[in-house]
């Protein structure tokens, strides 16, 4: 064999158990997507509606005539609406719901091609984690904006390693439009650019600038800001919430935004203990990655300080970091680093020379027992949530689309599938979806009871989850609400209200 045919004989063997593992992350995502009926997380919806919206010329809004700032990815809204005008039709969910898996699958090359970067050992452990673990296969086919904001992270990656600081500048201005904490990648970019000493030419940053400049423009001129309501409705500076120690809330942000902590739901004690101890280590691992990249000087140090930031900026803001898609893109950077610092562990460990095909066949089972556990685990946990979705979720809101007046407003407690199948104004009791109903409930103190936000502003239908609708039947203001409304509907776990005697509830 000559040393050329050696050579890519060689390179062949070294990529194998990474195309495994895309194929196996393929494969899972393409099966959450068939047993989910295709069916999208709750709060897709919102942005499904504000894309429709602006599909149809009544400006990106959830509600008509209300300019209010909803959506947190714009840039994902204006895909989306592209899909609506191209005819997607009845297709649309099944669609925005399939995205994530071609961005995944792309995403996973562009880690494969950062190799001399983070070296062949972490890429295969980031790409055995980036496919099989749970939380990054399940976010791929909720219908959010997060797997195009991964995309765009891995794509500015590779750019930065290349020195196309035209195109990485302009892909940072996307990134911001893509997801909030898209401000927070950029100030990690530049951070590390200065901590390099490099000096890219100034006019290639105006790919950025221009594309950040022209929605700062937009949004202000619009809607009077550039801050999402929903950012707003889910900082704790805004929106009181109980709290804990501080120590407390920080812990619980890193376990949370680095896709530890869900791996942990629902476990019983001993294995709470056990993931306690893995979350320590897995730290720790972050840790020897994060100076192995400072030692090299390497520009992928901006996936540490990225998630560093990250966490500040969750902490500082108060953040309700209530479901894991809030940790993908963090969890990405802390997977990858601490993919370096396991590399490095390894290296060190086999310097007398390694079974490479043992530690790649090694890695190939790893990534299918992650893979098959998370399936296992997904179908016994998630499944139940999606079929609650449609017998429930947007069942209520088909309800209240069949028998309400089209002027009718509505209040929900969950606004997403709900209010996509009202087709109604709707506002929400977190204040999602509309700045002047926010206002309202903070000016009658954002603990007053149910009964008394509902006597106050009046709705025309109510759709509750059950836990909801009994505190409003037997809190304050109780006497009031059940001489003015009625229960139209009960489902699975909903309730739907409407004015004493509408004639949609005959």
């Amino acid at each position: 064999m000559t040393p050329a045919a050696s050579c890519v004989g060689e390179r062949y063997r070294g990529i194998w158990p990474i195309l495994v593992l895309i194929a196996l992350g393929v494969a899972l995502r393409v099966a959450f997507l068939v047993w989910s009926r295709g069916t999208l997380v709750d709060d897709a919806h919102i942005t499904l509606r504000c894309a429709e919206n602006l599909a149809a010329g009544r400006g990106l809004v959830c509600n008509p005539g209300d300019r209010t700032l909803v959506v947190t990815s714009p840039l994902y809204s204006l895909v989306v609406s592209g899909f609506v005008v191209a005819g997607a039709g009845g297709a649309l969910q099944h669609l925005v719901a399939g995205l994530g898996i071609p961005l995944f699958a792309l995403t996973a090359v562009f880690i494969l091609r950062l190799s001399p970067e983070l070296g062949r050992r972490a890429v295969t452990l980031a790409a055995l984690i980036f496919a099989a673990h749970v939380s990054f296969a399940d976010n791929a086919t909720l219908g959010m904006e997060t797997p195009m904001f991964v995309f765009g992270v891995a794509g500015s990656l590779l750019l930065m390693s290349r020195r196309e600081w035209a195109w990485r500048s302009f892909v940072l201005g996307l990134l911001i439009l893509v997801r909030p904490e898209g401000v927070i990648w950029a100030l990690s970019v530049l951070l590390v650019i200065a901590w390099k000493r490099e000096r890219p030419r100034a006019r290639s940053a105006v790919p950025g600038l221009a594309v950040v400049l022209a929605w700062l423009g937009f949004s202000l001129a619009c809607y009077g800001t550039a801050v999402p309501q929903r950012m707003l409705s889910k900082s704790g500076w805004v929106v009181p919430f109980v709290g804990r120690p501080a120590a407390a809330r920080l812990l619980t942000a890193v376990a949370q935004l680095s896709l530890v902590e869900p791996l942990g739901r629902g476990a019983g004690p001993a294995s709470g203990v056990a993931l306690r101890i893995l979350f320590t280590v897995v730290v720790l691992l972050f840790g020897v990655g994060a100076v192995t990249l400072w030692r090299r000087r390497s520009v992928m140090l901006v996936l540490p300080t990225f998630f560093v930031l990250y966490v500040a900026w969750c902490f500082a803001g108060k953040a309700r970091l209530d479901f894991s898609w809030y940790g993908v893109p963090s969890g990405f950077a802390f997977a990858l680093t601490a993919s370096v610092g396991v590399a490095q562990c390894l290296g060190r460990l086999a310097r007398g020379g390694e079974p490479r095909g043992v530690l790649r066949a090694a890695t190939v089972a790893a990534g299918l027992a992650l893979g098959v556990a998370g399936a296992v685990g997904w179908r016994s946990t998630r499944l139940p949530y999606y079929e609650l979705l449609r017998t429930s979720y947007e069942r209520a809101g088909e309800f209240v689309s069949e028998h309400s007046s089209p002027e009718a407003r509505v209040l929900v407690d969950e606004v997403g599938l709900i209010g996509y199948s009202a087709e109604r104004y709707v506002c929400d009791l977190d204040g999602l979806t509309s700045r002047e109903f926010m206002r309202f409930r903070l000016s009658l103190g954002w603990w007053a009871p149910i009964g008394e936000i509902v006597h106050g502003y009046g709705p025309d239908w109510i759709v509750l989850s059950k836990d909801h609708a009994s505190d409003l039947l037997r809190g304050r203001g109780r006497e009031q609400f059940l001489a003015d409304y009625q229960v139209a509907a009960e489902l699975v776990s909903h309730v739907v209200f409407c004015r004493v005697g509408d004639p949609g509830a005959e």
